[in-house]
Parts: structure tokens; sequence; C-alpha cells
């Protein structure tokens, strides 16, 4: 057995060329931060989406009210 594991995919081309890494090497800066319990339940709250979804629907509304004037 060898010491040294294969790494998964092709480091090379056919033509000797490296091929890009679909992975960045450090995935701790890529990551996305993670919501706040208050961010979580303001997004997880029934009566604060629905009053969301009203106010973007009345948006529009005024939107293609006024286009049609």
């Amino acid at each position: 057995m060898s010491a040294t594991q294969p790494t998964p995919g092709p480091s090379h081309d056919e033509r000797g060329t490296p091929v890009a890494r679909a992975v960045p090497d450090n995935l701790a800066s890529s990551t996305a931060p993670m919501p706040t319990k208050h961010t979580v339940r303001m997004r997880t709250n029934l009566p604060v989406q629905v009053m969301r979804f009203a106010v973007v629907n009345l948006k529009m509304l005024r939107m293609v009210l006024k286009s049609h004037n």
C-alpha cells in the first residue's frame, strides 16, 4: 500500500495542461454566513410573511397601474 492517496478527478488533461478545480481550496471563505436566530424567526413567522407578500404585491400593482396610464 502506498502512503499517498489519489486526488479525486484528473489534475491534468490529455495535453498535460492543468485542469481547474471545481471546488475551491479554502471552503471556509466561500460559505455563506449563518442567519441569526432573529432572522430565522422572521423568515418563518407566517404573519410577517403575509405582510411582506402584501407589500410586494401592492408595489407591483402600483408599477403596473403607472405603466397603463
